[in-house]
């Protein structure tokens, strides 16, 4: 148990980190992903994402993966938001 309440599981299916990653290379490559400039974590995070898949921790490209996967599924932040307030 994480704790951390609100939160629903995904199960992502039995595509790998590696093949999850991949498949949102496209966002990346058309400049459509936006990390906030200045944020304390900013410089691991891009890190990561610069080392994998060989890098020692990758649960913060993967959590992108899903998290723009999930995006493509049809509602945005916003709308998810606005669904909470029901």
């Amino acid at each position: 148990q994480h704790g951390v309440t609100g939160l629903e599981p995904v199960n992502p299916g039995k595509a790998s980190k590696e093949e999850r990653a991949r498949a949102m290379q496209p966002y990346h490559t058309a400049h459509n992903v936006e990390l906030p400039e200045g944020a304390p974590w900013l410089d691991e995070y891009v890190t990561q994402h610069a080392q994998f898949p060989n890098a020692k921790d990758n649960d913060d490209v993967d959590a992108q993966s899903q998290g723009l996967a999930g995006l493509e599924q049809g509602l945005s932040g916003m709308d998810l938001w606005e669904t909470m307030d029901d």
